[in-house]
């Protein structure tokens, strides 16, 4: 599914992000990445989806090269990825069923199959009732659900999530974390980036520590602990 080689991200002010980074995450696994602050997390998610690029290495997927991908051909490969940000950046002027369906407009959906998706993914993450709703009338938890249903509605191969929970108390972490497992549960591959150690310890999954750029551990959550 996504596979990394000998991969290292040094930014243009000599910043080393990423240090001969090696790891395979095969489809439908879920896959928590943890570490400190700035200990490159946020790199490597982006490295996934060409965000950015990496300095020396070689990152597959779907056993395809994207190491040195075409521009042309990265709106492509991100029509795979789901991606959710601790800031969900949603659309304040939009309704949740019209930042949900943003993402089909790109695809070749009719607007009544779009709805219907819409309809299917908001019903998933519980607000189907809110759909005709502004983000700025919903509680932080719920935009954050509308992120998560946005990134999901068109089904893509893997979900990407650079701490989901940032910004959440702990119950509604852990709301996020339970659609998480769902996805996982459904098929869908999942990699999560996380410093909050209490809460991957409610659901442990295979786990990437990084330190300061290292790739220190790859394996059980509770061998990790």
């Amino acid at each position: 599914m996504i596979e990394f080689k000998s991969v290292s991200k040094i930014y243009q002010q000599g910043q080393i992000a990423l240090q001969n980074i090696s790891f395979k995450v095969n489809p439908g696994e879920f896959v928590y990445l943890t570490g400190h602050s700035g200990a490159g997390k946020t790199s490597l998610l982006q490295l996934i989806a060409v965000i950015e690029r990496a300095s020396i290495g070689q990152i597959l997927f779907n056993d395809k090269d994207i190491t040195d991908i075409s521009l042309k051909k990265i709106p492509f490969l991100r029509r795979r990825i789901g991606m959710i940000f601790q800031d969900h950046h949603l659309m304040m002027n939009r309704t949740v069923a019209e930042n949900v369906a943003l993402p089909l407009l790109i695809r070749d959906y009719t607007e009544e199959e779009s709805m219907d998706l819409v309809r299917q993914v908001l019903d998933k993450v519980g607000l189907r009732h809110k759909d005709e709703y502004y983000p700025y009338c919903l509680s932080t938890g719920e935009q954050q659900r509308v992120g998560i249903a946005r990134a999901i509605v068109a089904h893509p191969d893997v979900i990407l999530a650079d701490e989901p929970t940032g910004n959440l108390d702990k119950g509604l972490s852990l709301d996020i974390l339970d659609l998480f497992e769902m996805l996982h549960q459904d098929g869908t591959t999942v990699i999560m980036a996380s410093h909050d150690i209490d809460l991957l310890a409610t659901k442990p999954h295979r786990t990437l520590v990084l330190n300061r750029g290292h790739l220190v551990y790859d394996g059980e959550f509770s061998q990790f602990r």
